[in-house]
């Protein structure tokens, strides 16, 4: 019964918003996750979940940063 409830990810839903609505406050927040893994070796589980999402949502814009932006 509880198999029939959809499973919403608010992770998932602000970084998708963040991506359409202020795209230098998302690549900001990538980049500091990006460092943060690198200069440490990992992420806490919670970091690892929004570094995951961030990707995805990258992923599903086909990594196209430009697009919906006026390039004039």
């Amino acid at each position: 019964m509880l198999d029939d409830i959809p499973y919403i990810d608010g992770v998932y839903a602000k970084y998708r918003r963040m991506w359409k609505e202020d795209r230098w406050k998302f690549s900001g927040e990538l980049v500091n996750l990006t460092i943060k893994k690198n200069k440490e070796g990992m992420l806490s589980a919670e970091e690892q979940h929004i570094f995951d999402t961030m990707h995805r949502v990258v992923n599903e814009n086909r990594g196209n940063w430009l697009e919906g932006f006026d390039k004039s």
